[in-house]
């Protein structure tokens, strides 16, 4: 199971009002989607986390992207080395430690 394939590059002004938003002050200018595979839906790509516990996403589907922020996923892989998931709490099929080409 691999990520998904959508690309989508970000224009000046989102780019802009990430880099103001972000802790680190600086963003990519295109993201991948971080969703698995073929995919009903938003595409989500990742640009930064917040505060603890909340990142900052673009999503888009067919109109232009937008940031959101989401909660991260609170789930943990199994024992004996429970690795926490890497998308956002509520996002559609798997989580990201049940894909090792993830």
């Amino acid at each position: 199971m691999t990520r998904c394939t959508s690309w989508r590059r970000l224009s000046g002004g989102l780019v802009a009002a990430a880099e103001n938003r972000s802790t680190e002050g600086y963003v990519d200018s295109a993201v991948q989607c971080l969703l698995f595979g073929r995919h009903a839906g938003r595409h989500f790509g990742f640009l930064d986390s917040l505060e603890y516990g909340l990142g900052l996403w673009v999503g888009w589907l067919e109109a232009e992207p937008e940031l959101v922020e989401l909660p991260d996923c609170a789930e943990t892989g199994p024992e004996p080395d429970p690795a926490g998931c890497c998308l956002f709490a509520g996002h559609v099929e798997r989580h990201t430690w049940e894909a090792p080409l993830w």
